[in-house]
């Protein structure tokens, strides 16, 4: 995998217990701007019977994942789409953060996030999550987020079953 397209993209380094997390980030010229693109690979024995309890699972997989005390959900989708085949699930939220590291004086960030969750359609027992995410003040957000995080994620390439 490959960093999204453009300069200035570095790779963050992340290990977490049963998870392999391919991170890139990259800082924009405001200390308040930043822009990440995450690919999760999860090992997982869970079984799900047809797409919509695979969807129900990622929907509330997602709502453990939002801290309350950190962020206040603006708006928040999450929906069965065939990208990456039957069990693949779309899904976009903008937040407030109140708890970034880089807020400054300000109340809170904007973060914008865009991703698909879907169990890989070539190697059993393996979940991905991919996504696109922008965090900074409402003003410095890309107005065309939404079509820089398909670009990335339209770039992204399964291996096969070996």
């Amino acid at each position: 995998m490959q960093p999204p397209a453009g300069d200035g993209w570095f790779y963050i380094d992340q290990e977490q217990v049963g998870r392999f997390d391919l991170v890139f980030g990259k800082k924009l010229d405001s200390s308040t701007h930043t822009l990440s693109a995450l690919v999760v690979e999860i090992h997982s024995y869970a079984k799900f019977e047809n797409p919509e309890e695979f969807l129900n699972y990622v929907k509330k997989s997602k709502e453990l994942d939002a801290d309350p005390r950190r962020f206040k959900i603006i708006e928040n989708n999450i929906i069965l789409d065939p990208k990456f085949g039957d069990y693949s699930v779309k899904y976009s939220a903008v937040s407030e953060d109140h708890g970034a590291a880089n807020k400054g004086d300000d109340e809170f960030l904007t973060l914008k996030l865009y991703g698909y969750i879907f169990i890989h359609p070539n190697i059993e027992n393996v979940i991905i999550d991919i996504s696109y995410s922008e965090r900074g003040r409402t003003a410095e957000i890309n107005p065309d987020f939404s079509k820089v995080a398909n670009r990335f994620i339209d770039g992204m390439q399964l291996k096969r079953k070996e």
